[in-house]
């Protein structure tokens, strides 16, 4: 389930990468919003293999009805993805490069925190 999920993302990512730069042109000729468009581009094909995951791993959870592992898990993300947010915005005013740092800091986290509740908890 993992593999699967894994090469379907990252191959999704790869075409998404490529292809953007033809599509986009389609809803605007306007530089600046190309600029922006490019800019989430990047951050979505990048962030597309551990968002898979991070569903597929949700995913399994909730089917062996693991819920205690969803709640502190979440709880635990949350606080931490919180403080780094609240970080990135004291060093930095560029909304969308902080929300861009935020969110791949908070997937990293998620992975992260599934790895070392499965070392504490095995299944």
């Amino acid at each position: 389930m993992l593999t699967i999920g894994f090469v379907m993302d990252v191959t999704l990512a790869a075409i998404l990468g490529v292809s953007f730069g033809s599509i986009v042109t389609l809803f605007t000729k306007d530089i600046g919003v190309l600029a922006i468009a490019r800019t989430g581009v990047l951050f979505v094909s990048a962030s597309q293999p551990l968002n898979a995951f991070a569903f597929i791993v949700d995913g399994l959870h909730y089917g062996v009805s693991d819920f205690p592992y969803a709640a502190y898990s979440m709880m635990l993300v949350g606080i931490l993805s919180s403080v780094i947010a609240t970080c990135y915005e004291m060093a930095s005013k560029d909304a969308a490069r902080n929300t861009v740092a935020a969110k791949v800091a908070e997937l990293l986290m998620r992975g992260l925190v599934f790895y070392f509740f499965a070392l504490l908890f095995p299944f």
